[in-house]
């Protein structure tokens, strides 16, 4: 099973992401990939976009915690 995360902006996200992660294995989900970003800089919002774009990911989810 694989759950990845790609994590942008403060290290609370960081943390959050950890915790994603592993609520995602506990769930059964498999090949998948988590980008969890701030968006209270413009900087982190670039960030995860260019990321998101190498992976080929066309649609990001919005959630807020």
């Amino acid at each position: 099973m694989s759950v990845e995360t790609l994590t942008f902006g403060c290290r609370l996200n960081t943390f959050e992401s950890e915790v994603m992660k592993d609520q995602a294995k506990q769930a059964g989900l498999d090949d998948v990939i988590i980008v969890n970003s701030c968006a209270v800089t413009q900087e982190a919002v670039r960030q995860t976009r260019q990321g998101s774009a190498k992976l080929g990911v066309k649609t990001l989810m919005s959630k807020s915690l």
